[in-house]
């Protein structure tokens, strides 16, 4: 059996792994933590508690659990840990060094579209691909980043995790041509509330053209609020739209509770308008695109197929909500937009995101 070790599992696990344990400690008093319990209560599991790094919120109760600090916690070998925090690294390495904690007892955040990763097979399913993948991508910082990414997916291991030094904002990347430029107009699928857009400014000096979709109908609810509270009336365009694979209308639903809603196609409560990039922009040019649409980004790729290889724009988008995207939209990318420069990094908290940003050469 493992040990506590001085450096992360080597070995493969699954949610078999985590489901062989009934008790469990949620690690981080938060919306994420939140989500992990519901999703253990949910497979049949009891939470004992919560515990976080933050000393301000130990002590307290959260949705009756009590929060412990991690040192309170007891090492019980039939209680399990999974991390519900942004600090996935950082909580991992304190369980198993300092607290002693088995890191085979220890598990990374899970909910319904992460334990998609997690599930038996699912790896291994697509580990032939991430080596022609692997090699494919530009930067010696991209293929680390790759590498300890795919590592914690095999082993649920968050000691796997490291920043990626090169990541530049939400989306942004430090290589040539991988960020917007003044005067660019811009397509940013999954616009959430408009989160995005200082970044957008900010690469570009102000001077740039936002065409901002948003389809989940609680967060577009409050983007037109944003835009005019930020005086962007002129910069950004509010689109409540999907994009997708055709023209048409979609179910959309999620849990308004949750920061960006974990919204999705399918779930129901809402009925939005989706069309096609191609519909949207094929006539008019296009320098950057940004996508994060919560599983559906494939579809909306290939809707705006055409428009990607003609106006051949800088895209820089979400790879993880799926267990496959991290090979299938690489490989879309490539084809539609190569010869290109292919990057790998993440968002500023969850570093086992990964989001590509691909650049053709000829804006490079």
């Amino acid at each position: 059996m493992d040990a506590i070790l001085s450096r992360p599992l080597t070995r493969p696990r699954s949610l078999t792994d985590l489901l062989a344990f009934d008790r469990f400690i949620a690690v981080g008093a938060n919306s994420g933590g939140d989500q992990v319990v519901r999703w253990l209560r949910e497979h049949g599991k009891t939470v004992l508690a919560f515990t976080d790094l933050a000393p301000a919120l130990q002590g307290a109760m959260r949705g009756g659990l009590p929060v412990l600090a991690p040192a309170e916690c007891l090492n019980d070998p039939a209680t399990a840990f999974v991390i519900g925090t942004v600090r996935q690294m950082e909580a991992a390495e304190l369980l198993t060094g300092p607290l002693g904690v088995d890191p085979l007892r220890v598990f990374p955040f899970v909910n319904p579209m992460f334990a998609e990763h997690y599930a038996p097979g699912a790896q291994s399913a697509v580990a032939p691909d991430h080596g022609r993948i692997r090699a494919c991508l530009s930067d010696a910082d991209s293929r680390a980043y790759f590498d300890r990414v795919t590592a914690f997916y095999r082993t649920l291991d968050a000691r796997h995790l490291v920043p990626q030094p090169r990541r530049i904002g939400q989306y942004g990347y430090d290589a040539p041509g991988a960020n917007p430029k003044p005067g660019a107009v811009i397509v940013d699928c999954g616009a959430f509330t408009g989160d995005t857009v200082p970044d957008f400014l900010a690469a570009t000096g102000g001077q740039c053209r936002v065409h901002a979709l948003e389809a989940f109908a609680p967060n577009f609810d409050k983007l037109p609020a944003t835009i005019a509270a930020q005086g962007w009336q002129d910069v950004v365009n509010p689109l409540p739209l999907a994009a997708a694979r055709t023209k048409g209308v979609i179910a959309m639903g999620g849990d308004e509770s949750i920061a960006d809603g974990c919204a999705g196609i399918g779930l129901g409560a809402h009925e939005v308008q989706a069309d096609t990039l191609d519909n949207l922009f094929l006539d008019q040019p296009v320098d950057y695109l940004k996508m994060d649409i919560e599983g559906a980004e494939l579809d909306a790729l290939e809707g705006g197929r055409r428009m990607l290889e003609i106006h051949r724009p800088v895209v820089a988008i979400a790879a993880y909500h799926k267990p496959g995207h991290i090979v299938e939209i690489a490989d879309f990318l490539l084809s539609a937009l190569g010869p290109c420069h292919l990057y790998a990094a993440h968002d500023p908290a969850w570093v086992f995101h990964i989001h590509y940003v691909c650049v053709p050469r000829e804006r490079g």
